[in-house]
Formats: C-alpha cells, structure tokens, sequence
C-alpha cells in the first residue's frame, strides 16, 4: 500500500481530516479520490437502519482512483470491516451523500421494497447536479 493511502486511512480510522495530495484525502469521515467520493461512512445518529458499515464506490474511473479503491479493499478486509456494501455506477464527482443514497436504494431492491423519494424528505440534502 502506498504511504499517502495508509496515512489517510489511518487518519479515517480515528476521524482526523488528511489532506496532503488530491489522489486520496480524507474529511474524517470519508475518503476521496480527487473529488470524487469513494469511501463514504454514516455515522451511527444518521444510519438509516442498523448495522450500517462502510459504502464503498467501486465504479472505474481513472488508473489512480482505481489503484485507490483496491487499497481501500484490502485495508477494509485486513481491519475485518463488517457490512460493507459496494456501489457501482456513480458519476465522476460525485459526493458522499449520493454514495450513502444509492447505498439505501440498493438496499431497498434486496428487500422488495421501493425506496422513499429522496425529494420526499426535507431533511435530506441533494448533492448539486453534475
């Protein structure tokens, strides 16, 4: 694993923003490539429904943000995160909510259910469109 993606991850793990290279950087919260989210993590007051872990965005984007993703992998099955859930799909930029969206979308499909419109809500943020 490459040293700016260790540090990053281990400043995640305990919730310190990092932010030394545009390729990967954290908020503490979740992890970015460039400004694209790749990692994103709910915090236990926003989690939609119990047992919430890492989201993370597995779709192809450039040689970098790929290699990144695949060092997140293997940090999350090294750590033995539990719950992780993979989306797929998402556009280039897109933020840590819309990650946490299609999260609850996908999950919803599993069930048979269909998901609330996130218009519905008032409460919940819309990312600006891209």
């Amino acid at each position: 694993m490459r040293v700016n993606t260790r540090k990053t991850l281990d400043a995640w793990a305990v919730g310190r923003p990092r932010r030394t290279a545009e390729s990967i950087w954290t908020d503490g919260q979740h992890i970015y490539s460039y400004r694209t989210c790749i990692l994103a993590y709910p915090p236990p007051e926003e989690c939609i429904y119990p047992g919430n872990g890492p989201v993370l965005n597995a779709t192809v984007y450039s040689r970098t943000t790929t290699s990144k993703q695949c060092e997140l992998v293997q940090w999350l099955v090294a750590h033995a995160a539990a719950n992780v859930v993979y989306v797929y799909g998402m556009p280039e930029g897109c933020s840590a909510t819309r990650v946490l969206q299609r999260a609850e979308e996908q999950r919803w499909r599993r069930v048979g259910g269909t998901p609330p419109s996130w218009n519905d809500d008032p409460a919940v943020v819309m990312p600006e469109a891209r």
